[in-house]
């Protein structure tokens, strides 16, 4: 997943940039990079969260079925022409789009 960070070598960007144009979607170029934002403490999710709240409750009723809506959007774009950068199962294939998504989700 190291492409998420080099933008000249992200597969996405790369096939963006192959139908739109090479210089498109580039990192604009800074001078002073050494600015650090959103600083200070914050807290940590588990501390954000009232307690009966946990992040495997949060998963499971917030965003399951937003992910599911995801896949199922993909899914039916792949049949109408959407690229899905790395996707090479069956266009249309609802479980085959979310076990690559979910293949992909390294946090």
């Amino acid at each position: 997943l190291n492409h998420r960070h080099d933008l000249n070598k992200n597969p996405v960007l790369e096939a963006v940039r192959a139908r739109l144009g090479k210089d498109l979607l580039r990192p604009i170029k800074r001078i002073n990079d050494t600015k650090v934002s959103n600083k200070g403490h914050h807290k940590s999710l588990d501390e954000e969260l009232p307690k009966h709240y946990t992040k495997k409750r949060m998963l499971r009723e917030v965003f399951a079925p937003a992910n599911r809506r995801l896949m199922e959007l993909l899914a039916d774009g792949s049949k109408n022409g959407m690229t899905l950068v790395g996707y090479e199962g069956e266009a249309g294939d609802v479980a085959a789009v979310t076990d690559w998504m979910e293949s992909q989700w390294k946090f």
